[in-house]
């Protein structure tokens, strides 16, 4: 593979050296900007997972509108972690994730 590399143009070679930057640059940023999943006592602006995970914001922004009371992970086929159990106002978000696994929140309306 090095002897191919070395085989290459010099502007092939620089060539390949941005692309490899730009595909490590991007890993990084896409790390960096992930919030991930929401856990107990935090809030949020919405309910859609977008690109970079749930819309995580402090508390005590104005924009906060869902604050998570619970979070827990079980197995695919659980329809129910009971996350909302004693939450009259508990919505509950529930997704599959991996081959054999679900993970699920509630939350409640934020009152700041």
């Amino acid at each position: 593979m090095l002897e191919r590399f070395r085989g290459l143009s010099r502007s092939r070679r620089i060539g390949f050296a941005i692309w490899a930057v730009l595909m490590v640059l991007g890993g990084v940023m896409m790390v960096v900007a992930w919030q991930g999943r929401p856990v107990a006592g935090d809030c949020l602006t919405g309910l859609e997972e977008g690109l970079t995970g749930y819309p995580i914001v402090e508390c005590d922004d104005p924009a906060a509108v869902w604050k998570v009371v619970g979070d827990a992970e079980g197995e695919r086929d659980d329809s129910d972690l009971g996350t909302c159990d004693g939450q009259p106002d508990g919505q509950r978000i529930n997704e599959n994730v991996g081959r054999n696994s679900s993970w699920e929140m509630c939350v409640v309306p934020h009152r700041p």
